[in-house]
C-alpha cells in the first residue's frame, strides 16, 4: 500500500512542515491553514538516493529511452543508451491524467511520472530552489 503523505510550506517561516495521514487524524496540523500553507502531496516514489519525491520538487532526471551507435549495457552493438539524456524538471499533479507528471525545464514537454525507466535525483524544490 502507498504511504499517504503531504508537507506543507509555510510561507511565514520559511520552511516544510511534514506530516502523514495519521498525524492529519490526530489534529498535528490543526495550525495549518490555506493562507499560510502550500500542501504538496509524496508521489509515493523515492529517487536513487532514496529521497522521497514530493509535487514541487525539482528533479535530475536521466531519460532512458534515447538510441545509440553502441550498446551501453553490453549486449554488442547498437540498441539504447540507458542514461543518454539528463534534464531538469520539476513534478506536479495533472488533473487531466490524475497523476503526477514532470514538466521538464526549457521546452514544452510533460510525461508521467514512472512510464519510462527514468531515474531521478532530487535537486531541491520550487520554494527553496536547487542545491545542486
Amino acid at each position: 500500500m502507498r504511504e499517504i503523505k503531504f508537507r506543507f510550506w509555510d510561507k511565514h517561516n520559511e520552511k516544510f512542515i511534514y506530516c502523514d495521514l495519521f498525524d492529519i487524524n490526530k489534529g498535528v496540523l490543526s495550525s495549518v491553514n490555506e493562507e499560510d500553507h502550500i500542501p504538496q502531496q509524496y508521489t509515493g516514489l523515492k529517487d536513487m538516493n532514496g529521497v522521497e519525491i514530493y509535487e514541487g520538487d525539482i528533479l535530475k532526471v536521466y531519460r532512458s529511452f534515447e538510441p545509440c551507435e553502441k550498446d551501453t549495457m553490453g549486449g554488442g552493438n547498437g540498441g539504447f543508451n540507458w542514461y543518454s539524456k539528463v534534464e531538469q524538471g520539476e513534478v506536479f499533479w495533472s488533473v487531466m491524467t490524475t497523476g503526477f507528471m514532470i514538466e521538464y525545464s526549457g521546452y514544452d514537454d510533460i510525461e508521467r511520472m514512472g512510464s519510462w525507466r527514468h531515474r531521478f535525483e532530487v535537486m531541491g524544490n520550487i520554494f527553496e530552489g536547487v542545491d545542486k
